[in-house]
């Protein structure tokens, strides 16, 4: 009995020390950390503006990039309109599906409540919904 617990818990160290092995170097010492402001516009001609970050979690083992978007395309009355975003709190709610042991797949949705204002453009309030799915992969 306790040579299976022994078992056991060595067999489930196994993945946790794997997972925690730090990324690889970056040439000339390059690590892909801080924040930024991107701004300018898609193909499309649609412009972009957004407050990035990024930083290692998990003792380097992984990479944390939040990407967050300052303003956003509207249409409204057939006039388009370029609009600053201002985020309230957000509210998420998680479901995991495991099969032996296994995650088998991962749903989030996140909702939160946000403010559209700009120039010309009434403020206007109204919620922000994400669907995130991730699905184990053969």
């Amino acid at each position: 009995m306790r040579i299976g617990i022994l078992l056991v818990l060595a067999a489930l160290a196994l993945p946790l020390a794997h997972a925690q092995q730090a990324l690889p170097a970056g040439p000339d010492g390059f690590a892909f950390a801080g924040e930024w402001d991107c701004k300018g516009q898609f193909i499309n001609g649609k412009p972009h503006h957004s407050h990035d970050s990024a930083e290692p979690v998990l003792g380097g083992a992984w990479l944390h990039y939040d990407s967050e978007r300052k303003q956003l395309q509207v249409k409204k009355d057939s006039k388009e309109y370029t609009v600053d975003i201002a985020p309230g709190t957000s509210h998420w709610v998680g479901y995991t599906t495991f099969h032996q042991g296994i995650v088998k797949n991962d749903e989030l949705l996140v909702e939160r409540d946000i403010v559209l204002s700009g120039s010309g453009f009434p403020k206007t309030e109204g919620k922000e919904r994400q669907y995130i799915l991730l699905n184990a992969a053969p």
